[in-house]
């Protein structure tokens, strides 16, 4: 799979679940917890790509 699809994957995949993560918590949403390493930086360029609530 092409590194355009997996991203639009991705994205894809937090929109879905965004409904989710705002219920169980309406002010922050989503949690990220940041270590440094390629998958958190990858997950949090996502995260800020979708504009999704996020803490």
């Amino acid at each position: 799979m092409k590194l355009d699809k997996k991203i639009d994957y991705s994205i894809n995949l937090l929109r879905k679940a965004e409904p989710m993560a705002l219920r169980l918590d309406p002010e922050n949403g989503f949690y990220l917890a940041f270590s440094g390493g390629g998958m958190t930086r990858a997950s949090r360029s996502s995260m800020q790509m979708k504009y999704c609530n996020r803490k």
